[in-house]
């Protein structure tokens, strides 16, 4: 081809592609990097609700950088909800550029989100002091988290920055154990150290997907960019340091240790998924069931299980996180409270709860039987996470994590296209948008009978009220 002849209509679109999804990912860390600083620059709707001082260990390094900030609240919110869209719309574009994305743009620039959600205070929740104040109750208090709830210890440092008082622990006995020897540091350095570790168990968890993806030959950067550029991820998950984080850091390695065929190891991780939080049982059976030595997986996983259950035991007792007063719990755009109020029943109701329970072990036994057969887990795993969202009824918007990374690394166009619309839906609902785009809708769920009683179950389990706040939620 000649130096001078004209470039094809093909590869002048291929270039601007890449330029709209390269433009597009630098747009999200600037967005990202706004969110940082206006969660960091005074007590606000943006960070963690609490009765502790906006200290600087809390606020962080960039205290003070966003005078500009709205002291509003109803601005605020609005302010919020235009960047959380903004968020929303240009992780699309990122997704649409899909191969085009560069690996030196991307990877620089999830690394550098991370390390500006690692300077951010808490946002908008007060899980991370949950964590830290059930593990003081063992380390400092001698209580168990499993059987003592945090009330006892109302002198406790860190009791005034969290708030489930009168919830047992509903967190994982290998989670509990891990944070054992934070617990015993001073809260600001216990605080840090917490959110180093959440923040590295995220990049780890990325590492995992960039590394499947290569092995399924998937596009690694654009797999890295689906997860690690989502709105929800970088905002909720790493803004407010969740745990899931680490739970997805060792469901993933464990996938990429099934992939590479050493399958006791990864049968191992996916039990350790599951002692840091419950909620990886439902994607571990499914897993371990694909590829062609499922039964070494099985071992792997059955042997983990029983030496974890034996630490927790001998740590703990024979006590199991408080998952039942959890489960009562309702969220009003839950989408079994959604269909329970479309039936009349007020929302999701005990009954509704129960058939949203059967209805997804019924889904997660169909998903483990088609890996089963197929023999590959990423389709089947990402679309029991998305069942698990749809029948919980205390959704969080982090819970996209669930299946997130696995339609990174699908080929199912249904399953990216569903986790799409899903983020699209959290992020409506946790912007505070319900009530501009159903405003009957929202005030009638406000108002039923199971949002009554759900109130008063959860005022009970709240000793420590703090100010309302419309992102307000459980761990």
């Amino acid at each position: 081809m000649s130096p001078f002849a004209a470039p094809s209509i093909g590869s002048v679109a291929a270039a601007g592609r890449r330029l709209v999804g390269n433009v597009a990912v630098l747009a999200q860390v600037a967005l990202g990097v706004v969110v940082v600083l206006a969660t960091a620059e005074r007590p606000s709707l943006l960070n963690s609700p609490h009765k502790g001082a906006f200290t600087d260990w809390f606020a962080g390094p960039l205290h003070g950088l966003l005078p500009s900030l709205p002291s509003d609240p109803p601005l605020l919110k609005r302010e919020l909800e235009i960047v959380l869209l903004a968020m929303l719309a240009v992780w699309v574009v990122v997704i649409l550029a899909g191969p085009a994305v560069r690996t030196a743009v991307v990877i620089p620039a999830v690394v550098a989100l991370h390390a500006v959600f690692l300077l951010c205070p808490p946002f908008a929740l007060t899980d991370i002091f949950n964590y830290i104040g059930y593990a003081r109750l063992d380390a400092v208090h001698h209580l168990n988290p499993y059987v003592s709830l945090p009330v006892l210890a109302p002198d406790d440092v860190g009791y005034a920055y969290s708030n489930w008082h009168r919830l047992l622990s509903p967190y994982g006995p290998l989670f509990t154990l891990l944070l054992l020897p934070i617990a015993k540091l001073s809260l600001p350095a216990a605080y840090w150290t917490y959110k180093a570790v959440a923040t590295l168990a995220s990049l780890g968890m990325l590492a995992a997907v960039w590394a499947l993806a290569r092995r399924l030959g998937r596009p690694p950067a654009a797999a890295v960019a689906f997860v690690g550029l989502n709105p929800i991820v970088l905002v909720y998950a790493l803004g407010g340091k969740h745990n899931d984080v680490l739970m997805m850091a060792a469901v993933m390695a464990g996938g990429l240790l099934l992939l590479t065929r050493r399958e006791v190891a990864g049968g191992a991780l996916l039990a350790v998924a599951v002692a840091i939080k419950a909620s990886a049982a439902i994607l571990a059976p499914v897993m371990a069931l694909a590829g062609p030595r499922r039964w070494r997986a099985v071992a792997g996983g059955a042997s983990a299980a029983l030496v974890l259950a034996l630490a927790s035991w001998l740590a703990f007792g024979p006590h199991l996180p408080d998952l039942h007063d959890q489960n009562r719990l309702v969220s009003i755009h839950s989408f079994p409270n959604l269909v329970g109020y479309a039936l009349g029943r007020g929302g999701a109701d005990a009954t509704v709860r129960a058939v949203a329970g059967t209805v997804l072990f019924a889904g997660v036994a169909a998903c483990g039987a088609v890996a089963w057969r197929t023999r590959s887990w990423t389709a089947p795993a990402g679309w029991a996470g998305l069942l698990a969202m749809v029948c919980v009824s205390w959704l969080m918007p982090w819970y996209v994590l669930w299946a997130l990374p696995f339609a990174a690394l699908s080929r199912s166009r249904l399953l990216r296209g569903t986790v799409v619309v899903v983020t699209a839906w959290m992020v409506m609902f946790n912007a505070g948008l319900a009530p501009v785009v159903a405003p009957q809708l929202s005030r009638a769920l406000t108002t039923t009978s199971v949002a009554r009683a759900n109130n008063r179950f959860e005022k009970s389990l709240l000793t420590n009220p703090v100010p309302h706040h419309p992102h307000h939620r459980v761990p």
